[in-house]
């Protein structure tokens, strides 16, 4: 772990690309990310997680897993120069056309009043659904 970490640091340090590393697993992942983050900084990794759950263990996946992926899509958007980190179940996941997946972000500042029925009613519009899943966003 550690000496793909350090070759990925050094990959990075000598290109003004974005880089990826593809790990076995979830926690191989995190580790990698955690060595990382602490050489070029958490501004410079891009996490994103997947579950690797059976199915009778997916009731008990961690929200937070959501929220690390949904967050590490959008700042993937607009990546220049950053180590994108994801383990093998994230590589083989349908993801959306960027274009798409940007259209329907909606944006809430820290400060914004919320009006949930006028909320819902956005969401419905951009999801065609009666309801509105809100994920959290750091």
């Amino acid at each position: 772990v550690v000496g793909v970490a350090f070759c990925e640091i050094k990959k990075y340090n000598e290109t003004s690309k974005n880089t990826a590393v593809l790990a076995q697993n979830l926690f191989i992942a995190e580790q990698i990310r955690d060595i990382l983050i602490d050489f070029v900084g958490a501004d410079n990794v891009i996490y994103l997680p997947s579950e690797e759950l059976v199915e009778s263990e997916f009731l008990a996946a961690s929200p937070d897993i959501k929220c690390d992926r949904i967050g590490g899509l959008v700042d993937l958007l607009s990546a220049e120069h950053k180590i994108i980190i994801m383990n093998v179940a994230t590589a083989l996941r349908y993801y959306p056309d960027p274009k798409l997946f940007a259209s329907r972000i909606i944006k809430i500042n820290k400060n914004d009043t919320i009006n949930f029925s006028e909320f819902n009613k956005e969401c419905s519009k951009i999801y065609k659904r009666r309801t509105c899943k809100t994920f959290c966003r750091f």
